[in-house]
């Protein structure tokens, strides 16, 4: 895979998925859904093949 294509993958999956949790909660992760948003975020970030196995 293109280094350039996985960063725009990259990108729009933190935009997607990742901003509008941010913004809601002000940066705060327990607030946000501390370790189950991870699991989830995690889990969506695989499906989009953003995740490595190694990184999990």
């Amino acid at each position: 895979m293109e280094l350039d294509a996985l960063a725009v993958r990259t990108r729009e999956f933190i935009r997607a998925e990742v901003l509008s949790i941010d913004d809601r909660h002000d940066g705060d992760i327990e607030a946000a859904g501390g370790d189950g948003l991870r699991v989830r975020l995690q889990a969506l970030a695989a499906k989009a093949g953003l995740l490595a196995v190694h990184a999990r």
